[in-house]
């Protein structure tokens, strides 16, 4: 969980989805996508941004520095 952050926590670790609260807990990971003939696809993030060690980074700017210091 969250360090002091109890709603986040709940939000993230229990949630539960609308109509089926009997089932779960499940760990709400920000990935989106659906289910078709009993195949999962997913389909993209809720949101473009990756957390480390309490700094944001966006997927766009690392891509962009990989792109500006490649050798081809």
């Amino acid at each position: 969980g969250y360090f002091q952050k109890d709603v986040e926590t709940r939000e993230d670790f229990q949630a539960r989805v609308l109509g089926h609260e009997e089932d779960g807990p499940f760990l709400r990971t920000g990935d989106l996508g659906f289910l078709h003939n009993d195949e999962l696809f997913i389909c993209g993030r809720l949101k473009d941004l990756i957390i480390v060690a309490g700094r944001n980074y966006y997927p766009q700017d690392i891509e962009a520095t990989a792109e500006a210091t490649s050798t081809n």
